[in-house]
């Protein structure tokens, strides 16, 4: 491949050059091009395409969308976690008890709140369900850190696009259908029965 020429090395090195391919960066005076508006600009395009329909994708054919995801109420799953399971522990949250059903606790993951147990090459096991808590998604749970409201989910490429700058807590995403110093409290009074004890 040749190499690129002086002037196109400068160019892509100054922050001032704008791209043909960068959406929002031009400020509101549309002189100075200190102040930009890319951060808002995505992130209002991102709400709009998140209030379309489902469409087809022109490259693939595939069904096409961008989810907004709030974090909800199956954000309880992470104070079962902490109190039934080790620091750095897999546990199948499916067969847990943690959850009434449905797959939607696998969205911590887009928080970062839990990461899901890599699959093993040599292993017949499915890997499937099992998660483990993340030091972010233990202090959310204890109520000592804040997480981004919405996040959104571009299907495809199955990727995060961005989120929403607000923050809460897990009181918040909780709702009115959970109580978290009940829900605490109910896993605080129960002790659990040490590993290998019948």
């Amino acid at each position: 491949m040749a190499e690129l020429p002086d002037w196109l090395k400068d160019a892509e090195n100054n922050p001032n050059q704008i791209s043909l391919f960068e959406r929002g960066k031009i400020s509101e005076d549309f002189g100075d091009f200190s102040v930009t508006q890319e951060s808002w600009s995505k992130l209002d395009h991102l709400r709009e395409r998140s209030n379309e329909p489902i469409s087809r994708c022109s490259h693939c054919g595939a069904n096409s969308k961008v989810y907004a995801y709030k974090l909800g109420s199956y954000a309880r799953v992470l104070i079962w976690m902490v109190y039934n399971s080790e620091d750095g522990e897999y546990v199948h949250i499916p067969t847990s008890g943690a959850i009434n059903g449905g797959g939607d606790y696998a969205k911590l993951r887009y928080w970062e709140l839990i990461e899901k147990s890599p699959t093993d090459p040599g292993s017949k096991k499915r890997s499937t369900g099992l998660w483990r808590l993340t030091k972010l998604g233990r202090s959310f749970a204890l109520n000592e850190a804040t997480v981004n409201s919405i996040c959104y989910y571009g299907h495809p490429p199955g990727e995060i696009l961005g989120f929403e700058p607000d923050h809460i807590s897990i009181v918040d995403a909780l709702g009115k259908h959970f109580d978290y110093e009940d829900l605490m409290s109910g896993y605080k009074s129960i002790q659990p029965t040490p590993r290998g004890a019948q």
